[in-house]
């Protein structure tokens, strides 16, 4: 399913002068490098385990409604605002074409679960859509928090070896150093999610 990145974070999970203090660096000559391998780091642990580490704005597009659940990928789910930053909540092509949002008190939100799940409210059903590809766009917002000091100290753990790793083996191949440390993604074993499977 079709996902546009709308803000991204504001900033990384780890600052630099933590990074420096776990990998024993004590000069600044290496901040800008090192402030690359964070982010760097960052979006592969989100890649490997389906989740969103800093607070985010994201937009999922869906062809139709589905019979009942959608689920929201990139867990945690903070919310699905009610007035997205553009053009309001979760927006439809109704049967006609035109765009319609879709009032808050006809669906639920399931922020707990992971992934978090959209559903109808009760005695409702979706409305009918327009049979076009993106008829259904539905804003979120996804995340640990705003600062890295709610996301699991593994997945943390994990991005300083990755820094590390990335760090010591900038003038080398580092497919192959990554490869070598594979062993190293179980850390982030427990935190992988499965969205659509």
């Amino acid at each position: 399913m079709p996902l546009k990145l709308i803000t991204a974070p504001a900033i990384e999970p780890l600052d630099i002068e933590e990074v420096k203090n776990f990998l024993k660096i004590t000069d600044d000559e290496d901040d800008f490098l090192l402030a690359s391998l964070i982010s760097a780091a960052r979006l592969q642990a989100e890649k490997i385990t389906g989740r969103q580490l800093i607070t985010a704005s994201w937009e999922l597009y869906l062809d139709n409604f589905p019979a009942e659940i959608i689920k929201i990928p990139r867990p945690p789910l903070q919310s699905i605002p009610y007035e997205a930053p553009a053009e309001g909540g979760i927006l439809y092509l109704d049967s006609a074409g035109d765009q319609q949002t879709l009032s808050a008190t006809l669906y639920r939100v399931d922020a707990i679960s992971e992934p978090g799940r959209v559903t109808p409210a009760y005695g409702y059903t979706w409305p009918t859509t327009y049979p076009v590809i993106n008829a259904v766009t539905i804003p979120f917002i996804a995340g640990y928090g705003d600062n890295g000091g709610s996301i699991p100290e593994d997945i943390l753990n994990w991005i300083r070896v990755m820094v590390g790793v990335l760090y010591e083996n900038r003038e080398l191949a580092i497919t192959q150093a990554l490869t070598e440390l594979k062993f190293l993604d179980g850390l982030l074993d427990e935190y992988r999610v499965w969205v659509f499977g």
